[in-house]
């Protein structure tokens, strides 16, 4: 797979499932978002710039700026409707002698649609106490410079710094238990693992996901990609099993424990909606034993309907590989099957359809919803890269050729199974629970010739 681990610097779509304020209509979030950043080793959490691990020191740096940035970050976001809402947009407040430029507007996800998002970013700084005396709490002003100076807006946001998770009173840092760190050291990719970690205590709301939350996520300090996410957890976990197979034995790794808090303000503090999140990160590193990967086997399999996909038995073990044939208009072929969560790609071949005929590759939740598709032809290869979290999923293909029967085949980069006899379903999209400044993958579509 060609992916580029990245830190996010969005909210991808998180914060602006809240409703735009009817006087701006332009203007749909002002938002901020803190993150701190930590490093495990043993019993031992410390701030992440005074780590040493070389693996955790060498991938940060790969990272750039996009990396966690010192102990702590902050975020100043302003999302618009439109791209050319605006032609720049500024921030005042608090730490600025003048105003400060955000960036150029990026299209990011909402819902069923697309929003634009502009951000100031502040990062390395060695404590949040150092962030606060140069950001310090209170009211910021966005300023949104339109080309018909009649349509220029701003908007506010009151930034309350008294919302980071807590545990009986205190900041509260991820972490694994002491055990549960030294069984990570060296443990088995073949078999099941639990994860045992503290909790915390968050006052966070909102309609979007679970919040708060705690979530685990693993990435290849190697390659930067990104490896796994669990589902979002509830505050009050204390473990979580990673399926056996999802990782690969005598690889080194880097994983993440994160605490999120998000306090929705609404649309009645300010000229438009707001909100805040703040979010705790610990990393560590692990090496799984030596030993043999899981050998994936082909299977020629019938799909089924959309409705009543084709379960992959378990009893197949990982399948690598589906070969199938699709008849005619309307025809459709489509597989259950269950996901450990993480970097997802599959790529389809179809052989014997007839000149200028479509196929469309989908990938869809339990409910038929479309989450990725692809078109393609008899002279095309589609694949489907993205980043799912761990459950139950459909994948399978749309005919609209009038000829029946041409075979294809469906490859799984990483082999796929039928699933645990019992696993909640999937949140669409878990990954982006990881948030604002979470590992998360550059999602694509593409069709290969």
């Amino acid at each position: 797979m060609n992916k580029k681990l990245l830190i996010a610097t969005t909210f991808a779509g998180a914060l602006c499932t809240v409703a735009s304020a009817p006087s701006l209509a332009q203007v749909e979030l002002t938002a901020v978002y803190v993150q701190q950043n930590f490093y495990q080793s043993g019993s031992s959490v410390i701030p992440i710039a005074s780590s040493t691990d070389p693996i955790v020191l060498s991938t940060i740096a790969e990272l750039g700026d996009n990396g966690p940035g010192g102990n702590a970050k902050v975020q100043f976001i302003f999302n618009s409707a439109t791209a050319d809402a605006f032609t720049s947009v500024t921030l005042s407040g608090p730490g600025f002698s003048t105003p400060q430029a955000l960036s150029a507007p990026v299209a990011t996800p909402n819902g069923n649609s697309i929003n634009y998002q502009s951000v100031y970013n502040a990062s390395n700084f060695s404590s949040l106490a150092a962030l606060n005396a140069t950001y310090s709490p209170g009211i910021y002003t966005f300023t949104a410079t339109a080309s018909n100076p009649a349509l220029s807006q701003t908007a506010t946001l009151d930034y309350d710094a008294n919302h980071l998770p807590t545990i009986n009173g205190a900041n509260a840092l991820p972490a694994l238990t002491t055990s549960s760190y030294s069984a990570l050291q060296g443990m088995s990719a073949g078999s099941a693992f639990t994860f045992n970690f503290n909790t915390f205590t968050g006052d966070g709301v909102t309609t979007f996901h679970q919040n708060p939350y705690t979530q685990i996520g693993i990435f290849d300090p190697e390659t930067q990609q990104g490896i796994y996410s669990s589902p979002l957890l509830s505050n009050t976990a204390t473990s979580f099993t990673l399926g056996a197979n999802t990782l690969l034995p005598g690889t080194a790794y880097v994983y993440l424990l994160n605490f999120d808090n998000q306090v929705n303000l609404g649309c009645t503090k300010s000229t438009t909606c707001n909100s805040l999140e703040f979010s705790t990160y610990t990393f560590g590193t692990f090496t799984t034993a030596q030993g043999t990967a899981a050998v994936p086997v082909t299977v020629t399999l019938a799909g089924g309907t959309l409705a009543a996909p084709t379960a992959l038995p378990t009893n197949y073990g990982y399948v690598g590989q589906l070969n199938g044939q699709i008849g005619g208009a309307p025809d459709v072929s489509f597989y259950k099957f269950y996901w450990n969560g993480g970097a997802f790609e599959a790529s389809t071949s179809i052989t014997g359809a007839p000149p200028g005929a479509l196929y469309q590759l989908e990938l869809t939740n339990l409910q038929g919803t479309v989450l990725y598709d692809v078109t393609l032809n008899q002279l095309e290869n589609g694949t489907l890269d993205e980043l799912l979290g761990s459950g139950f999923y459909e994948i399978g293909l749309v005919a609209d050729s009038t000829t029946p029967d041409p075979n294809y085949s469906l490859t799984f980069e990483t082999p796929v199974e039928g699933g645990p006899a019992s696993v909640p379903e999937p949140g669409t999209f878990a990954l982006l629970g990881l948030g604002l400044a979470v590992l998360g993958l550059r999602q694509r579509r593409r069709a290969a010739a």
